[in-house]
This record gives structure tokens, C-alpha cells and sequence, in this order.
């Protein structure tokens, strides 16, 4: 009886892990994520975006693709600021620029000061560009997602120009002036693209990091 009692539980085991493996997609983002976020959490205060951000994100984005790679990596707003800004702009931010980042609740804020008439947002608001001058700080609220292996989008939910908060309706009629890459299929009205390495499967925002996981459908890429 010992032998089979030995034998049931060896089998009731085997079970438990077959299960475990094939839920691995509902536990492990969980129990990956609270490990991610346990880190002390980071004040929400602006920062200015470098070069040596935008190298270190790019790092740290790239190392989900390596097959000994980790399973997450945690950026600082700047750092995650600088990465979407050099994949914008195909170069890195300098300090001329004057663009800023922070991490606030689940949102990433980014702001600059730009000219907006170059980017043709004078002309989509109408009278309301008339309180705004020719170059004012334009402040982007937003969280990045997903969309498929290689391309996620930083969704803008509030947009600011200056002292004025433009309309939640006008957001998806500006957006695309934010960038001049083409706009891929899948992309939401109010998305702004980011190319990402493969690697990368899920982005979460909380505790003044911004968590991007590896992506357990592809797995690592060579």
C-alpha cells in the first residue's frame, strides 16, 4: 500500500505541474508583477531626458530578447521617456530640447517646449490657438501598450498646450502630428508608434517605474 500511496501522490504531482505549465499565462504575470513593483517606489518628479537614458533603455529593452535574458525590466520615467523619443525621432534627446518625464499614478507624462505651428497643431485647433503663442511647453499624459511583437504605442489620454487642456475629442485629431512615422494597422485613435524590439509582451505602469515584461508567446529571440 505504501508503494502505491507513494505512487498516487507521485501522479496527483505530476498533475499539479501539468496544470501549473499550461495556466503559466494567468499566474505568472501576476507573480511577476508583484516582484517587478516591489522595489521602493520612486517620487513623481520631473526629470530631464539624456542620452545616457535613452542608452540605458535601449539596454535594458533589448536584454528581453536574449535567451538568457530577464523576465522584466523596470524604467524610470526619463529612461522609458528618452527610449519613445529616440524611437520618434530615430535619434537620442539632447538638451536642447528641453523635454522632460515623469512617472505619475499609471500614466507617463512627458513635456517639451515645441513650436507649434511646425507641427500643425495651431491650425487643428482653431480659435482656441489664439491664447497660445508660436512656441509654448506641450505636456503629453499617457501610458505605453503593446500592440504586437515589434511595435507598441504610447496612448495619449491628456494633451496640454501651454495653460490650455485640450479637449478629450480633439486628442485623436492630434496625435498623428506627434510623429512622422506611418501608422501601422491595430494602432488606437489616440496611439503614438513605438517600435520595440519582439522581446518585449507587456507594459505595466505603477510605484514610479515602468515595468515591460518578457514575452512568453514568442520567447526569446536569438
Amino acid at each position: 500500500m505504501g508503494c502505491i500511496a507513494r505512487l498516487g501522490c507521485l501522479i496527483i504531482l505530476l498533475i499539479a505541474a501539468g496544470a501549473a505549465y499550461l495556466t503559466r499565462g494567468v499566474w505568472l504575470d501576476k507573480v511577476m508583477n508583484r516582484t517587478a513593483t516591489s522595489a521602493e517606489s520612486r517620487p513623481a518628479v520631473w526629470e530631464p531626458l539624456t542620452a545616457a537614458d535613452a542608452q540605458r533603455a535601449q539596454q535594458s529593452v533589448a536584454s528581453l530578447g536574449r535567451a538568457n535574458g530577464p523576465q522584466y525590466v523596470n524604467l524610470t520615467g526619463a529612461e522609458l521617456g528618452s527610449f519613445v523619443w529616440r524611437a520618434i525621432t530615430g535619434r537620442a534627446p539632447a538638451p536642447s530640447d528641453s523635454v522632460e518625464a515623469m512617472v505619475r499614478d499609471d500614466q507617463v507624462l512627458v513635456r517639451a517646449s515645441v513650436r507649434l505651428r511646425e507641427l500643425g497643431i495651431t491650425q487643428q485647433l482653431g480659435p482656441l490657438a489664439a491664447v497660445l503663442g508660436d512656441r509654448e511647453r506641450l505636456e503629453l499624459g499617457g501610458t505605453l501598450r503593446v500592440v504586437r511583437p515589434g511595435l507598441a504605442e504610447f496612448d495619449v489620454r491628456s494633451l496640454q498646450a501651454g495653460s490650455l487642456k485640450i479637449p478629450a475629442a480633439a486628442i485623436p485629431k492630434l496625435v498623428p502630428r506627434l510623429s512622422s512615422l506611418p501608422r501601422p494597422e491595430g494602432m488606437s485613435p489616440t496611439g503614438v508608434p513605438v517600435r520595440t524590439p519582439p522581446g518585449v509582451g507587456d507594459v505595466r505602469v505603477a510605484r514610479g517605474y515602468v515595468t515591460l515584461y518578457r514575452s512568453t508567446a514568442t520567447g526569446a529571440i536569438p
